[in-house]
């Protein structure tokens, strides 16, 4: 004769299979991620971010390579990704070289690890010329963030071969 077994028993034999199969939270995408802990999040490309803190149109970026200035460029006024690279303009409160200016430019490549500041669009200009990207537009970054959280797709969403693998 075969013995069946309690409810009991079924109950946490059920219990146990839908744990094993898992039930996970879902991990959040790096370009996905819109909001943190009191910040609003506008994904680059991997391991790049802009943060705005205050919910204000101020908005900062790390860098993870340069060894010139503090870790972070004040007011990323406007922004953009073009071919793999990242465009900033920055308009006040920029700090460069132990001194803040009232206008920088940077370009992030993050697959050759490479992050350069510029006093002078002029120069910004033609460093972006001389690596093939011609005609830069940059994009106001509360206006992206915003277009960014209505919409879930970035302007820029780029081909992931070109991530960083840190």
């Amino acid at each position: 004769m075969i013995t069946l077994p309690s409810k009991n028993a079924l109950v946490v034999c059920c219990l146990f299979v839908l744990i094993s199969c898992g039930i996970k939270e879902k991990k959040k995408d790096f370009y996905s991620t819109k909001r943190g802990a009191e910040k609003r999040i506008l994904p680059l490309i991997k391991p790049y971010r802009a943060i705005s803190y205050d919910n204000l149109d101020n908005w900062k970026v790390t860098f993870n390579y340069h060894e010139v200035h503090e870790p972070n460029a004040a007011n990323a006024d406007s922004i953009n990704v073009i071919d793999s690279v990242i465009v900033i303009k920055c308009n006040s409160k920029c700090f460069y070289a132990g001194n803040y200016y009232p206008n920088l430019w940077v370009v992030l490549i993050p697959k050759h690890k490479t992050e350069e500041m510029f006093l002078i669009e002029e120069e910004f200009r033609s460093y972006l010329t001389g690596i093939g990207i011609q005609n830069a537009t940059l994009r106001k970054s509360e206006e992206t963030f915003m277009e960014f959280e209505e919409n879930d797709q970035l302007p820029w969403r780029i081909d992931t071969t070109y991530e960083s693998k840190e």
